[in-house]
């Protein structure tokens, strides 16, 4: 919980144990329900012996192991089909998995890094702050020193990028990210917003 995530809902469920899972996967099967994939809805809400039976016929069928999504993660046998309908998961898929979380872990956590580091940078620049933007460029300093294997360069245009969204208005900000088809009614608005409050 005290690690730099993106997010903390993971940890929060774990901590909750069997009925913080029980409660995410009512809700995710729900949505699915909700949004027209009542089979895979009803199986995300069903007991872990159902859905291990269904995904042990599924690796059985096509001769992998699929992730949430429906991705291939490394290609089966029938006797791991069988152990997984059973509720064991395979060594080769627990192996995998085990080593993509610790990669999407250190991948989140550089990412989350980089971010702050140009956000403070992006700061400094806006703010008219030299202190800022030197304390940006020794923490990129600091970072390559300690993580050689893996070293943070950061663009100078993705700065200058952050640094024009800070001086939009909020509603430009707003409006800018918007589908295409919205853009134009969200900027209506905010200019008749804007011209009620300075009548």
């Amino acid at each position: 919980m005290l690690l730099e995530k993106t997010s903390h809902a993971r940890d929060v469920l774990e901590i909750a144990g069997p009925a913080g899972d029980f409660a995410s996967r009512i809700l995710s099967g729900g949505r699915s329900v909700l949004t027209g994939d009542v089979g895979a809805g009803l199986l995300e809400m069903s007991p872990a012996a159902v859905r291990n039976a269904v995904k042990g016929a599924d690796m059985a069928a096509i001769s992998m192991y699929r992730d949430a999504k429906g991705y291939k993660v490394p290609d089966t046998n029938t006797l791991e089909a069988a152990m997984k309908a059973i509720g064991f998961q395979p060594a080769s898929v627990a192996t995998i998995q085990e080593a993509n979380r610790i990669s999407q872990g250190a991948k989140a956590f550089y990412n989350l890094r980089a971010q702050e580091i140009r956000a403070l940078w992006a700061q400094g620049i806006f703010e008219g702050d030299r202190d800022k933007v030197q304390a940006a460029r020794d923490q990129v300093a600091v970072w390559n020193q300690k993580n050689p294997d893996q070293p943070m360069q950061i663009r100078i245009p993705d700065v200058m990028r952050r640094v024009r969204e800070m001086r939009k208005t909020k509603d430009e900000r707003i409006a800018d990210t918007a589908p295409r088809a919205m853009r134009a009614l969200l900027r209506e608005d905010a200019a008749r917003a804007q011209s009620a409050t300075s009548a």
